[in-house]
């Protein structure tokens, strides 16, 4: 799963999901971001993206070209990544608990589609799961 958080917004854009990502993929999604995020206004200043291989100088190149400044993020320091963690540990237990559900390729549940990237709207309140939960006798 490739995604890109807006941290001043907190809008989160699924750009895809692939069994087997490579830095051609990633390179492709982070243009139809650029794209779909031009028709909308707001300017990429700073991308913060991780060590992993398959982001490739192919990656950068797409968002230096707009002129963005591509960071990695720092070596052993988990909280440099912190607000994807966040949001993936987020989803992880939104889809546990059947919040937000995968279905033909699209999320349902608070979700705004647009051609190109899915764009997932979070809960800005906290769910409070224990209200849910019905004694067993």
């Amino acid at each position: 799963m490739l995604f890109f958080i807006e941290v001043a917004t907190r809008r989160v854009h699924l750009a895809g999901v692939t069994a087997n990502p490579d830095g051609a993929w990633v390179a492709q999604q982070a243009r139809n971001l650029l794209l779909a995020l031009g028709e909308r206004g707001p300017r990429v200043h700073f991308v913060i993206r991780d060590r992993d291989a398959k982001f490739c100088r192919g990656f950068d190149d797409v968002f230096g070209s707009e002129g963005a400044e591509v960071l990695r993020t720092p070596l052993e320091a988990p909280n440099a990544n912190a607000y994807a963690e966040r949001w993936v540990g987020t989803v992880r237990a939104s889809v546990w608990t059947g919040y937000w559900s995968w279905a033909a390729g699209t999320w349902s549940g608070p979700s705004r589609c647009t051609s190109r990237t899915t764009t997932l709207i979070a809960p800005t309140g906290r769910c409070n799961l224990s209200r849910r939960i019905q004694p067993l006798l």
